[in-house]
């Protein structure tokens, strides 16, 4: 039942499959030898190390979360004037090998008083942040069996609920191994390091305000915002990851039969399928702009008449307008070993036409938001003897 013929048409395949591979791939024609003898003898010590590997993925794949923040304010005023600036720096190195974030923050704010009639104020808030993330592409739905499927799932905390213990990170030389998963080779450790999503995040605000007490019973209220927010999601797949192995697997003909990731030219419908990521790996970018602007004008007037009776009168209008866009490009052959150049194969780009996929696009909102307001308040009082 354990026999090699039937591993090899599997996508996926733990210490059995391996040891196979070697038994069948391993000969060397200048020594005449193999590493690995198809014996009983050879087969048992080969798989007595798995036996008693009981690998801890969890002590593996997470590690001792280190948490720093570090802030700075200053403060500063007089009888016409305050002052506020602060700045704060935090650092989160992960729990898992997998993730990692940085933020940067900086906050502003003065106010001002020129008479007893006039002030203003303006405001000043900025955020930075990066942080890495695995690189787990979207789940898909199976309406047929009603469950969710993923391919290339290397979420640490996924893999070490649910990986057998028998398989090992390292070889016996310290090295890292790896196992089969799509027909390619498989290590988790390594996957973290060519797998994975760079967020970046920009928030930047600026704010202003503006009082005038016109007369002793009329006073007038503006307040003016700008908010621009950036963010930019990178998904990064090595030359040499899982993923990009896996769209070049296509060692027999059983596997290029078997493999999902090759493609089946309908030019050529005899032919076996043929391999579309011949170099590079992906770079999938994802770009979100958000911009608003806020306007708030107010009038309020308050009078008290004979003491006894007291007007007060509210009157204005907000003004707020928000535009989004996102764009995105999944680039397809990028050379991350090789300073950045692509080598993107027609047919690759063929194979998503051909299936419906956008492979980038640009959308985009408007919001536009106004309204007016008015109110009255009479408050009368009596004295009672």
């Amino acid at each position: 039942m354990l026999n090699h013929s039937d591993m090899v048409t599997q996508p996926n395949g733990g210490v059995y499959k391996k040891m196979y591979d070697i038994i069948n791939s391993s000969y060397n024609a200048q020594t005449d030898q193999f590493d690995l003898l198809n014996t009983p003898q050879e087969r048992r010590a080969f798989l007595q190390r798995y036996a008693v590997a009981n690998t801890d993925w969890f002590d593996k794949l997470f590690k001792n979360s280190f948490v720093q923040e570090h802030s700075l304010g200053v403060s500063s005023g007089t009888k016409v004037s305050q002052l506020y600036f602060s700045t704060s720096y935090y650092d989160d190195n992960g729990w898992t090998i997998a993730d990692h974030v940085d933020r940067y923050t900086l906050n502003a704010n003065a106010t001002f008083k020129l008479s007893d009639k006039v002030g203003f104020g303006l405001t000043a808030n900025g955020s930075s942040r990066t942080q890495r993330v695995p690189g787990t592409v979207a789940r898909q739905v199976d309406v047929v069996e009603g469950r969710y499927n993923r391919d290339f799932d290397i979420n640490p905390f996924s893999f070490a609920l649910n990986t057998s213990r028998v398989l090992t990170a390292e070889d016996e030389a310290g090295n890292l191994e790896y196992f089969t998963r799509n027909y390619a080779p498989f290590n988790i450790i390594k996957e973290s390091q060519t797998n994975y999503i760079d967020l970046n995040l920009l928030d930047l605000r600026l704010q202003g305000d503006f009082n005038y007490q016109v007369t002793k019973d009329l006073k007038y209220e503006f307040v003016g915002a700008v908010r621009d927010v950036r963010t930019t999601t990178e998904h990064k797949v090595g030359d040499d990851s899982n993923m990009a192995e896996a769209y070049r697997a296509a060692g027999s003909q059983v596997i290029r039969q078997g493999n999902k990731f090759l493609y089946y030219n309908p030019d050529f419908p005899n032919l076996d399928p043929v391999v579309v990521l011949p170099e590079g790996g992906f770079y999938n970018r994802s770009d979100d702009q958000m911009r608003s602007y806020y306007v708030k004008d107010q009038l309020t007037w308050k009078h008290a008449f004979n003491t006894k009776h007291h007007v007060n009168l509210v009157g204005g209008h907000e003004l707020r307008i928000i535009d989004r866009q996102n764009s995105y490009n999944n680039g397809y052959g990028y050379q991350f070993n090789k300073g950045g150049m692509a080598f993107t194969d027609y047919l690759i780009i063929k194979q998503l036409l051909e299936g419906n996929f956008n492979y980038f696009g640009m959308g985009y909102t408007k919001e536009r938001y106004a309204s007016f307001y008015a109110s009255q308040t009479i408050r009368s009082t009596t004295s009672m003897y």
